[in-house]
């Protein structure tokens, strides 16, 4: 197919719009709003009033440079913004003045030249940038602009810096911004006081130099159907249109065939975009027939297409000659099994066709065929060729050799599949009268097909399906204390159905030997089942405390039984001893177990006879806290 694409003389004007277009059409991933670059407000009037100020920085964040990021913009980073854009037609000083709704906010702003280049190269082109205002503080908030207030074109944050730079800010105005005929710029606004109060920009200031769009879009571009028709017309206007102004009343088809409709779409505006300069229309019915067409924008007086500034566009038409029609797709057929010593013919006869061409060298639509082979046709006319091709078999009588496998055994809800698939089968049926050559089995049981061939053989397959009912066991207890005096501890986790064993640690046995403390885990499997559990063990002194007191002694300090004290084999804790003479009296007491009595009271030996004492602990055996009291005669000796 032969396209024929109109190119017009007039250029598209504004070369952001010529750069949007390429990166929009490239990146389609997110639509852009006015709070990217790609998204910029053209500027179409000279006061714009923002009521409240958006939050966030777009679709396609992170398009500034700033310092907070090391970067070459005077900006710390984009902050709930928007961009505006305008292409000048006179040279001369560009200013604006933005005033805050509320007067304490504080506003950055910068702007970009990208007659040569695109919103992307913003990031990394230092170049790009003719002027910045990052100051913000104390005098420094409220009004900025470009407005002439100073001689400076960058200043960055902070105020009353003098001289200001990219990292010092001043005032926050900047001088006049002298620009060219012919160039494209783009202004970035950005709220630095995350306020949602909305501010207003006057760019008066620039009304000598012609910023405000006020020429009429037209069609620069239009891609139309070839020699051969085809179902779509690309439609490239010199700037953007807004979505909601262009539709299929827009368009009118006329040319044999007709009545024809078209619809209109676009990838912005499909994606919820509120406009594009590149627009597809969708012929209803495609063009089948050879003649004159044209395509002609029209408009009604009520629905005209409209830029983003309100201008209409200028009405238009485009004649094409459709001068054959295509080729349609062709169908063989299935691939075919014929029988050894039969033939099979084959017509592919299409009404606009002008030659056909087999692979076997036979020339015209029809073909019988008698030996095995992939047979390809080539049809063709002036517009186009289609190709189509068909595997044709040729079997000999011979036995059915079709093993659905060995007998199976499977696990609970398992789906088996058995494939009877015979190359030269063309019936089958199954036990239960199923005619797939493949069956899935959902139960138990003996499963049977017979196969009839295509040329009347015939075969027949068997197979048994089980399913395995057997459960796996294992449970390691609650967690437990061990005796350290057993040396170590054993887990059997044995299970006649299981055919795989993995610890904690690694181990592949059924059994495992503890010699410490630990949470230790086995996973046990066979082919339909996984069970885990897990166990603590500690281990703990098992042995029985023992107490000994002995019921006299001899505090004469001797060297022998000069201290009255208790004997264990166990540590004795919250230990308490009291000694009391025979009326009652509390005469010596202690918390410490190493520590035994001398048979002194304040420092003065007592008299030999019978005392009480009085001993209270605990002591831990096989792990729990036990407490016990103690209590008898004691007497003393000299």
């Amino acid at each position: 197919m032969i396209n024929i694409k109109l190119k017009l003389v007039k250029l598209i004007k504004n070369p952001l719009i010529l750069i949007l277009l390429c990166l929009v059409n490239t990146i389609k991933s997110q639509t852009p709003t006015v709070q990217d670059c790609l998204g910029a407000i053209p500027i179409c009037a000279q006061i714009y009033s923002e009521t409240t100020s958006p939050s966030g920085s777009g679709n396609y964040p992170n398009e500034i440079n700033g310092t907070s990021q090391g970067g070459i913009c005077c900006m710390d980073n984009e902050l709930n913004s928007i961009w505006y854009t305008f292409t000048v037609n006179q040279s001369g000083n560009f200013g604006f003045t933005l005033t805050p709704n509320n007067p304490i906010d504080d506003y950055d702003w910068a702007m970009f030249n990208i007659t040569n280049g695109s919103c992307e190269d913003i990031f990394n082109d230092i170049s790009m940038q003719v002027s910045c205002n990052a100051a913000g503080g104390g005098s420094c908030n409220g009004n900025t602009g470009a407005n002439g207030g100073s001689n400076y074109n960058n200043q960055g944050a902070g105020c009353n810096s003098n001289p200001p730079s990219q990292f010092a800010g001043n005032s926050p105005d900047n001088a006049l911004v002298p620009v060219s005929l012919g160039n494209t710029y783009a202004l970035v606004i950005s709220n630095w006081s995350n306020s949602t109060n909305g501010y207003t920009i006057d760019f008066g200031v620039s009304s000598n130099i012609g910023i405000i769009d006020m020429i009429n879009p037209e069609i620069s571009d239009v891609i139309l159907p070839g020699d051969c028709g085809d179902d779509q017309i690309e439609v490239t206007f010199s700037e953007y249109i807004q979505c909601n102004t262009i539709n299929s009343s827009n368009f009118v088809l006329t040319g044999p065939g007709g009545q024809y409709t078209t619809s209109v779409s676009s990838n912005s505006c499909n994606q919820g975009g509120q406009y594009d300069n590149i627009f597809t229309l969708d012929i209803n019915p495609t063009i089948s027939e050879i003649g004159d067409y044209t395509i002609s924008l029209i408009s009604d007086g009520s629905s005209e297409v409209l830029d983003l500034c309100e201008n209409p566009s200028t009405l238009s038409s485009y004649n094409f000659t459709i001068l054959n029609s295509p080729l349609t797709n062709i169908d063989i057929g299935n691939d075919t099994i014929v029988c050894e010593g039969e033939s099979v013919t084959f017509n592919v006869s299409l009404p606009n066709a002008e030659s056909y061409s087999w692979s076997n060298g036979t020339i015209g639509p029809i073909i019988t065929i008698t030996d095995p082979g992939t047979y390809t046709v080539s049809i063709t006319n002036v517009c186009n060729s289609i190709t189509d091709n068909i595997l044709v078999n040729f079997v000999p009588l011979q036995a059915v050799d079709v093993n659905l496998g060995p007998d199976t055994l499977l696990c609970p809800g398992e789906i088996y599949t058995l494939d009877a698939n015979w190359i030269g089968g063309i019936q089958y049926e199954w036990q239960d009268g199923s005619a797939n050559p493949v069956y899935q089995v959902t139960e138990a049981g003996f499963y049977e097909v017979q196969i009839l061939g295509a040329c009347g053989e015939t075969g027949i397959a068997f197979v048994e399906i089980d399913y395995d009912e057997t459960e796996l066991n294992l449970n390691l207890g609650s967690d437990s204390l061990l005796c350290e005096e057993d040396g170590f501890y054993v887990i059997d986790v044995f299970d006649p159905n299981a055919n795989e064993y993995f610890w904690s640690d690694g181990s592949t046995n059924s059994s495992l030997q503890i010699i410490e403390n630990g949470t230790y885990g086995v996973t046990i499997s066979n082919k339909c089942n996984v069970l885990l559990d897990e166990v603590n063990l500690e281990f703990t002194n098992c042995t029985i405390c023992e107490v000994y007191v002995p019921n006299a002694f001899s505090p004469n300090f001797d060297g022998y039984n000069d201290y009255f004290s208790p004997y264990s084999n166990c540590s004795l804790l919250n230990y308490s001893m009291k000694i009391f003479n025979r009326w009652g009296a509390l005469i010596y007491q202690s918390t410490n177990p190493n520590e035994g009595w001398n048979g002194r009271l304040k420092n003065k030996d007592i008299n030999k006879g019978v005392y009480v004492y009085l001993l209270e602990f605990d002591v831990n055996q096989k792990g729990e806290n036990i407490s016990k009291k103690i209590s008898g005669d004691l007497t003393i000796l000299k």
